[in-house]
């Protein structure tokens, strides 16, 4: 496990202060926030902590296109005056895709093309630069035929770009790249129904056209869920596939070297949603293990599960954020009988919960986080209603811990 680098901590004999005297030692940066609750100092005030700085959570009202049904599912953070929203609205059965940006003071949604006739979803956003974007997804009609989906930004407009056609269930699930000609999706194919014997899909985008890639992947039910690009020689993706049995979920985790994709053994049970990339010796993967949150280090060598917070009952990860010492994770947790947002911060240590506010009167789930600096945003919608009517949601994070 890393540890935040940096000179150690001078030696306290904590025996012989008074109150007053640990709260001094804290302000000096001697004595954490937990170990001054674990001797009794009630309320010692987050303000004395340099240690201890305090992220700030806000929500930011996005465009909402639909009163019935919109969703956020991916988001890319290039400049505190520029980032990228997407996901649906519309109707469950004839959704269209929703494309929302942000431009430093507001929210607005910028025109998206749609497959005619079909309900079009899109699930993931990466932006090179201002003028190269990609978002994926899918465009379905029923539950029998799902066809993958790629819109590209071109500084102006958002346009429909070819993919292979695999199968006859198909869906991008994940979308990341190094340059405007060295760009890679990930999902799943099958020949059923939507997540019935799927296969690991992978895509490259080399500047002309879609190619599909062997993942060297063939297990039971595997999926591809999250991409992270960190050189043309260094991708990494994450998914989930069934045991023998078909009734275990395990994590799946394949490795680009700029030649082939190869499978990294990845221990204990679960599945992985998302994968986050500060360096080649610095990956994040996150998901869930049945109720239970899960986290997964890579420091150049082998991947280690490394212990997160469950706030609640049905802790689960969907999306995590990284830069080199620090990561954010984003999803979900039932609380009171509401599912509720949920944001944790690895600091180098630890992961510890960060405080979230409810957005929807009936449940919120986070799909999305990016965190660069000192801010960054999260995504993901709400259940507004006893009908089920939900609303995209987007929260503000103030991270004063990566000034």
């Amino acid at each position: 496990m890393r540890t935040t680098s940096g000179s150690p901590p001078r030696p306290v004999r904590l025996a012989f202060l008074t109150a007053a005297g640990l709260l001094l030692a804290a302000a000096l940066g001697f004595v954490t926030y937990s170990v001054l609750v674990g001797l009794g100092v009630t309320n010692p005030g987050p303000g004395l902590f340099a240690s201890e700085c305090l992220p700030a959570v806000r929500a930011v009202e996005p465009t909402r296109p639909s009163p019935v049904y919109n969703e956020l599912h991916g988001l890319d953070v290039l400049s505190p005056t520029l980032a990228w929203a997407v996901g649906t609205y519309g109707e469950e059965d004839f959704a269209l895709p929703l494309i929302e940006r942000w431009d430093g003071e507001r929210w607005g949604a910028v025109d998206a093309p749609s497959v005619p006739d079909f309900s079009n979803h899109l699930y993931a956003i990466a932006a090179i630069s201002p003028e190269e974007a990609w978002a994926v997804g899918a465009s379905h009609r029923g539950t029998d035929l799902w066809r993958t989906m790629a819109l590209r930004w071109d500084g102006r407009v958002w346009s429909i770009v070819d993919t292979p056609t695999v199968g006859t269930v198909s869906s991008l699930n994940d979308v990341a790249g190094v340059a405007t000609d060295d760009v890679w999706a990930v999902g799943e194919t099958s020949t059923g129904r939507k997540g019935l014997g799927t296969s690991a899909l992978a895509m490259h985008w080399d500047g002309a056209e879609w190619t599909l890639v062997d993942t060297g992947v063939r297990l039971t039910n595997a999926s591809l869920n999250g991409v992270a690009a960190i050189a043309s020689d260094d991708v990494w993706a994450v998914g989930a596939y069934s045991d023998a049995s078909g009734t275990v979920n395990l994590p799946l985790a394949i490795h680009w070297d700029g030649e082939r994709w190869r499978q990294v053994d990845v221990p204990g049970e679960g599945q992985l949603w998302a994968v986050s990339a500060a360096s080649s010796r610095e990956v994040w993967a996150v998901g869930n293990f049945g109720p239970q949150s899960l986290a997964l280090g890579w420091y150049g060598e082998s991947w280690a599960r490394v212990p997160s917070p469950n706030p609640g009952r049905s802790s689960v990860f969907y999306a995590v954020s990284s830069s080199p010492g620090e990561a954010w994770a984003a999803g979900s947790h039932i609380a009171d009988g509401r599912e509720v947002p949920y944001i944790a911060r690895w600091s180098g240590a630890e992961w510890r919960e960060v405080a979230t506010p409810q957005v929807g009167r009936i449940s919120d789930t986070l799909w999305a986080i990016d965190i660069h600096g000192a801010e960054g945003w999260a995504a993901g919608s709400s259940i507004q209603d006893a009908q089920g009517n939900n609303a995209p949601v987007t929260l503000r994070i103030e991270n004063p811990c990566g000034e």
